[in-house]
């Protein structure tokens, strides 16, 4: 019995060893795998960089004149106070949209009015 213990302990332990080398192996794998994707993203300038890349360009081959660096401070500014409410436009635009239905007289038999 007791060679019949020892001999499971030993196999249990073959089987973990195997599971682990196994594991390693799939860790590393993946690792390869992800640095190679990497590269490839590096490698390859995003839609996103290039675009960023040719205004820096633009920017870099005609300096802006404090007038115009003024200008555009001025614009940037204006646009930060325009709010940005994606769900008060689209009420707006129903609201809008409702009003002109009324006003032309338009009404479906089937819609309800809440």
């Amino acid at each position: 019995q007791q060679n019949q213990d020892q001999q499971q302990n030993q196999d249990q332990q073959q089987n973990q060893d195997q599971a682990q080398s196994q594991d390693q192996q799939q860790n590393q794998d993946q690792e390869q795998s992800q640095d190679q994707q990497q590269e490839q993203q590096s490698a390859e300038p995003q839609p996103a960089e290039a675009e960023e890349n040719e205004s820096t360009e633009g920017e870099q081959a005609a300096p802006l004149s404090p007038e115009e660096e003024e200008l555009d401070q001025a614009m940037e500014q204006w646009l930060r106070r325009v709010p940005d409410d994606p769900s008060g436009l689209l009420r707006q635009k129903f609201r809008y949209e409702s009003q002109q239905r009324q006003q032309q007289g338009v009404v479906n038999k089937d819609e309800t009015f809440w």
